[in-house]
């Protein structure tokens, strides 16, 4: 009798478990609906910024990065190249429908930057010639329509 006693009570409890369990299912689908306005904008933003204007902002960002690389300062040189991938997460897509070889060519060097970052001390040797390679082949993306 105590081991069908037993089983009762674990067979309640599971249930009771499964019940509480699928009421939270929906607050949980809801609160994964709430960022889908984030992504929206984040298209928006994608729609308003031309592939000319958005290679332009990354030019702009690999000058000062050559820049600081220069002065030597690296905390800021790792700060601007963190404004690289953002401005290029904004149009990137734009640029890979348009030219997917081009896409490549700017993933390479722009890859190499972000792991070139990464390594104390800095490289600027090779930081600054992955930096030029990308500003090279922005400047053909910047001719895109």
């Amino acid at each position: 009798m105590i081991s069908l006693k037993n089983i009762l009570v674990v067979s309640a409890l599971v249930a009771s478990l499964a019940v509480s369990g699928c009421g939270t299912a929906k607050p949980a689908e809801q609160g994964t609906a709430q960022p889908k306005p984030q992504t929206a904008t984040t298209e928006t933003k994608q729609q308003t910024l031309s592939i000319s204007q958005g290679t332009q902002n990354m030019r702009d960002v690999l000058k000062e990065m050559k820049n600081e690389l220069a002065n030597k300062d690296e905390a800021k040189v790792i700060k601007v190249s963190e404004k690289l991938e953002e401005n290029w997460k904004i149009f990137e897509d734009s640029v890979k429908d348009k030219s997917p070889d081009l896409y490549e060519k700017v993933e390479k060097p722009l890859g190499a930057i972000q792991a070139g970052v990464k390594v104390k001390p800095l490289d600027a040797k090779t930081l600054t010639a992955s930096i030029d390679e990308l500003d090279k082949t922005l400047a053909k993306v910047q001719e895109l329509k």
